[in-house]
């Protein structure tokens, strides 16, 4: 009695200190989440244990869903194939190659990340930093974002190349012939590199950071394919990302393949942009650097395959990526990179590949992170209040427990082609967020796959024979699902997405932007609204994933269904109430459909006469 008497008292004297130190309330709630994340975590990924937690308690359900992302995000980095890491980190040491020339071009070095307008340096640069984009993205197991991204670059450069070679699709041209006949063809720059040298005729046919040969036009096709939820390599979300949380369990044929097709696309854009560095080079009368970047693409030396710091790639939330200790080792290597640019002598301290890869690595990632905390401040003034994470972290929350429903139905239902569905919607809504979190357009972009995946997964759960006749025609469209689910008026939202989607010369981003800012309430402050038209269209899908996804668990487990209804309801994700908001922004979004998105960005010419960012 005396023993356990001493032990109260202790404990009551822990209280108090705590009491007094102000952080009482934030240690309890720090033991109840860890109390929390060790139930999940004793949750099996069986469909009886999670009824099981939906029996036991709402929070019981939540703490099981929310342990499912802790865990994959406790393994950022590390559930990737070695063999892709390795390829990964060559093309970083090559970008970072790219990123010294455009230096000594004149590229500013702060640039915005995911700007693609300004000076031709800045336009490189910005393939440079979408290939960083595209791997980080890829070395978080979140393949449709790598995919979306690195399948908009190669459309870029593409238009590079049919500039250079004065290309033009032939209306009996399929997209894939058509990118082999521009690809591998004739590869060289207009100016440097002529177009009829026999010595680089064929040179896109081989990638040399895995000794592979390659037809671009069909790494094209199927990464399409991929990104829509079709074809054979499908399923590979379900492993990597979606279902199996990026646990090792050994090496997955299918998201290696897919994996490997992303940096395909990677690659060849590298190739490019080192003809285009090089012709910079000529321009200026330096025609030995130029002939010494134009080659140096096949300089291949290994760069290790350990996974690169995770602190370095989770999604720029002010917990943990935007705490000062991360942002402090970001910015160290942000001004050693910056040194060793420009050329200065680092006593005591020599670099090979594996270690300039990370630190290139954490140097553009430390841009983001500057900018992110920019934008973060801008937002406190423009709202005239200190900073508040609240509405970022409930929109975090949001997609978290909608994704992980989509995971589980990935793993749990009987149909192959529901199942690869929404592991890519799971993934999809992720990487979405995340580029969101970014500022990055081509978030709309992996949204737009988001929203025809789970109007397919609505189709399934609604006809199956419907389905089945649209999963057998090859030429299904977004358009068809979206029809076939009864979302007809959400064509012109299709629209806005589609047009961020690809890199085109009569993309409309400009316009699909503004079509997104009308499609937002009556209600909403005109000031605030030009900031808030992709938020509100992450939102909604979110939302709408959310609805259908109950649709789709309600066949699987009624039981589960009503719990899992239950915490959307509880946490503004969805509940039967929406249904008169979600029919006001569909009437509101048939009301656009003749808005118009206005002339193309890309009318400008840029220092090679081409056509380029408005």
């Amino acid at each position: 009695m005396n023993e356990m008497g001493r032990a109260s008292r202790r404990k009551q004297d822990r209280k108090k200190r705590h009491a007094a130190s102000g952080r009482y309330g934030e240690l309890r709630a720090q033991k109840k989440a860890n109390r929390a994340e060790a139930y999940g975590r004793s949750v099996g990924s069986d469909m009886a244990s999670f009824e099981e937690a939906a029996a036991r308690s709402r929070d019981s359900l939540v703490a099981a869903l929310i342990s499912r992302h802790n865990q994959r995000m406790g393994r950022i980095g590390r559930g990737v194939s070695p063999d892709v890491i390795g390829r990964a980190r060559i093309m970083l040491c090559q970008l970072f190659a790219l990123d010294t020339g455009l230096l000594l071009l004149g590229a500013d070095q702060d640039r915005h990340p995911v700007f693609n307008g300004g000076k031709w340096s800045g336009e490189l640069g910005w393939g440079v930093d979408s290939g960083v984009a595209s791997i980080r993205l890829l070395l978080c197991g979140q393949l449709g974002g790598a995919a979306q991204i690195a399948r908009s670059q190669f459309e870029r450069w593409s238009m590079n190349l049919e500039h250079n070679l004065q290309a033009r699709k032939r209306s009996d041209e399929s997209a894939g012939s058509y990118f082999d006949r521009i690809w591998m063809g004739h590869t060289g720059s207009r100016l440097f590199l002529a177009a009829d040298n026999p010595r680089r005729a064929t040179r896109f046919k081989e990638l040399t950071s895995a000794r592979r040969f390659v037809s671009p036009g069909d790494v094209y096709n199927s990464t399409s394919e991929f990104l829509h939820g079709r074809g054979t390599l499908a399923e590979a979300a379900t492993w990597y990302d979606a279902s199996h949380l990026l646990e090792p369990l050994g090496v997955d044929r299918l998201a290696i393949t897919v994996s490997n097709q992303v940096l395909d696309l990677v690659e060849l854009c590298i190739q490019r942009l080192f003809d285009c560095v090089a012709t910079f080079f000529e321009q200026k009368g330096e025609p030995e650097r130029a002939i010494a970047f134009a080659d140096s693409w096949k300089v291949i030396v290994p760069a290790g395959s350990r996974p690169v710091s995770n602190f370095a790639l989770w999604p720029l939330l002010p917990h943990p990526a935007l705490h000062p200790e991360y942002v402090h080792a970001l910015k160290a290597a942000y001004d050693l990179v910056n040194a060793i640019q420009r050329g200065e002598e680092l006593t005591g301290h020599k670099y090979n590949n594996e270690g300039l890869a990370e630190l290139y690595f954490m140097k553009t990632r430390y841009r983001s992170v500057r900018l992110a905390n920019h934008a973060f401040e801008k937002e406190s003034e423009l709202l005239d209040k200190g900073l508040d994470f609240t509405e970022i972290q409930a929109r975090d929350y949001r997609q978290i427990i909608t994704s992980e429903v989509l995971g589980l139905i990935s793993l749990w239902h009987p149909r192959a082609e529901v199942r690869a569905a929404a592991a890519a919607a799971c993934s999809g809504l992720r990487s979405a967020f995340w580029l969101w979190l970014e500022d990055d357009d081509r978030a709309m972009g992996v949204l737009r796959n988001v929203l025809m995946l789970v109007a397919r997964l609505r189709v399934h759960a609604q006809s199956q024979e419907k389905a089945d006749k649209l999963e057998a025609r090859p030429s299904t469209t977004p358009r068809d699902w979206l029809e076939k689910a009864g979302w007809r008026r959400l064509q012109v939202f299709n629209l806005a997405l589609g047009e961020l989607a690809h890199t085109r010369a009569g993309s409309r981003w400009s316009g699909a932007r503004d079509l997104l800012v009308a499609l937002q309430p009556e209600d909403t402050d005109p000031e605030l609204a030009p900031q808030m038209g992709r938020g509100y269209a992450l939102d909604t899908v979110v939302r709408l994933a959310a609805k259908v996804s109950l649709q789709v668990l309600g066949e699987l487990s009624p039981e589960l269904n009503m719990g899992v209804a239950d915490v959307m309801s509880a946490t503004a994700i969805f509940h039967p109430d929406m249904e008169e908001l979600f029919e006001r922004w569909l009437n509101r979004t048939w009301d656009n459909k003749d808005f118009n998105l206005g002339d193309p960005d890309m009318k400008t010419r840029n220092e090679l006469g081409e056509i380029a960012w408005d």
